[in-house]
Order: C-alpha cells, then sequence, then structure tokens
C-alpha cells in the first residue's frame, strides 16, 4: 500500500502568493485547485503504471483557516472534490478526512493537529490515528 498527501504545501503557496488579498485567492483558486489535482493524477497514473496491483490510498484536504471556514470552507470542499476525481481515474482510494477534522468551530482541527499548539497544520499523533482509522475503514 502506498499513501499520497498532497495538497498542503501547494494550498499554502498559493495563499501566499495573495498576501492576503481575499479576491485574489477566491479568484485564483479553481486555477490552483486544476494545478493540484493535475499534479496527483499524474502522480497516481505513474504509480500506476509501475505498481499496477498496489493499493493506492489518497488522503484528502481538511481546511486549516480557523476563524475563515466562511470563505475557506467552499475552495476546500472543491478542491477534496477535485483530488476525489484524481484518485478515482488512477483506481485509487480516497479517504475524507474534512468530516473529522473540520467537524465544528474548531475544537477537532486544534486536536487533530499542531495548529493551536505550534501553529503547525500538520496531524498531531490523534490527527494521524484517526487518518489512519479512515484510510482502513476506506479499504475494508
Amino acid at each position: 500500500m502506498v499513501t499520497i498527501s498532497l495538497w498542503g504545501n501547494d494550498a499554502n503557496a498559493f495563499v501566499a502568493s495573495c498576501n492576503g488579498n481575499v479576491q485574489c485567492i477566491v479568484q485564483g483558486a479553481p486555477a490552483a485547485i486544476a494545478r493540484v489535482a493535475g499534479n496527483l493524477r499524474d502522480i497516481l497514473q505513474t504509480l500506476r503504471t509501475v505498481a499496477p496491483d498496489t493499493e493506492l490510498v489518497v488522503i484528502g484536504a481538511y481546511d486549516v483557516h480557523l476563524g475563515a471556514f466562511a470563505l475557506t470552507g467552499p475552495i476546500f470542499r472543491a478542491l477534496k472534490q477535485a483530488m476525489s476525481e484524481a484518485a478515482r481515474s488512477a483506481r485509487a482510494t480516497y479517504v475524507d478526512p474534512m468530516p473529522a477534522f473540520d467537524a465544528d468551530d474548531g475544537t477537532a482541527l486544534c486536536t487533530y493537529t499542531l495548529l493551536c499548539r505550534d501553529g503547525d497544520a500538520h496531524p498531531s499523533d490523534a490527527g494521524y490515528a484517526v487518518l489512519a482509522d479512515l484510510a482502513e475503514a476506506a479499504l475494508d
């Protein structure tokens, strides 16, 4: 099995390129999402070619923008859809962490990432456990 999580650095670079300009983020999001999905599709197709029988698992995105979910939520849902379609195109399993990570006012996000403690959006140990459980459930 190969797991792939490909979105965080691209999302951060895109948001940073807008220097806090909300209009830039909203207008540029479709192209940024298309780039992430295209890169993911290319990587998955390459993996599928060199390892045709390998179980490929794509770990989807979650929204780390506490306090801005009204703006960023629709963008991350579109990213989720594009990543899911890219996974499906390569016969990969897509795992959606958004229902667990973005389930409430930020408590889950603070528990499942290092965001609130260290300013780091990577999963915490608890978050990695949730991702593993979601992957296991998706493969069953």
